[in-house]
């Protein structure tokens, strides 16, 4: 990613075989675990996340300094994204 630039996040469920038994978690962008997010140091990117569970979801970014609103706590720092709501994340890499 670049300087501006934005992600587009779907949360859905995923079906994944782990040691030949099938799960079902939640995943992004049909991944579990999400996509690796690469940005240049100093750049600001929009990460936008679409909720397609059926309960309110957050995004918690371990290892990046944000802004708290961006923090992804639910009832804490940002309200839940409900089903079938999106939330824009901005991200200042530092």
């Amino acid at each position: 990613m670049e300087d501006g630039d934005t992600l587009d996040l779907r949360v859905a469920p995923v079906r994944r075989t782990i040691r030949g038994r099938q799960y079902l978690m939640y995943g992004y962008n049909d991944q579990y675990p999400g996509p690796l997010i690469r940005a240049p140091r100093g750049s600001t990117v929009l990460v936008q996340v679409r909720n397609e569970i059926p309960q309110g979801t957050t995004v918690h970014w371990h290892g990046v300094r944000l802004d708290n609103r961006f923090d992804g706590v639910p009832g804490l720092t940002q309200p839940p994204i409900e089903p079938g709501e999106t939330f824009t994340y901005e991200v200042q890499v530092p």
